[in-house]
């Protein structure tokens, strides 16, 4: 008898009640040692350009000792603004690495834009002044945005 296996499917809903700041920063923080610790390989990058302006990339991974193999399958799609649409839109899998079966397919748009500004609060954590008190930001989009939210958290020497 062939096991049944199932696979997990998150949509964009799903993933943004999942997702906490502090719990993304943990898990980065993480990622970042298992990184430093040789303990994760990225495998190389895939990235082409589609029609005249858009981009599709995939970057995948894996740390043997966790069970951990995906990718994420990425892209910037400019003419999504005049439908209303994000530009950037991303897709991750989580694969079983003993059998190739995917386990999880989530949209990876939330997660990106989460992980980013973790990244960035991780970066301020380790290199700014803990009593800073102001920060320029570059932008008004989602990741200005995010790296904003971030860096009141982490840093509450800053103004607003």
């Amino acid at each position: 008898m062939p096991k049944i296996e199932t696979l997990l499917l998150l949509n964009k809903d799903q993933v943004e009640v999942l997702l906490s700041p502090e719990g993304v920063i943990l898990a980065v923080r993480e990622a970042f040692l298992l990184h430093y610790e040789q303990k994760g390989r990225l495998f190389p990058v895939v990235r082409e350009r589609l029609g005249t302006e858009d981009i599709f990339g995939v970057k995948s991974g894996d740390v043997e000792e966790l069970d951990l193999l995906g990718f994420k399958a990425a892209g910037f799609w400019p003419n999504n603004r005049n439908i209303g649409s994000e530009p950037h839109q991303a897709t991750i899998m989580l694969i079983d690495p003993h059998t190739g079966r995917p386990k999880c397919v989530i949209d990876g748009n939330a997660v990106t834009t989460m992980r980013t500004g973790a990244a960035g609060a991780l970066g301020l954590q380790a290199l700014a002044r803990p009593d800073s008190a102001t920060m320029c930001v570059f932008g008004t989009g989602v990741q200005g945005q995010i790296q904003t939210r971030f860096a009141l958290d982490v840093l509450p020497s800053l103004r607003m």
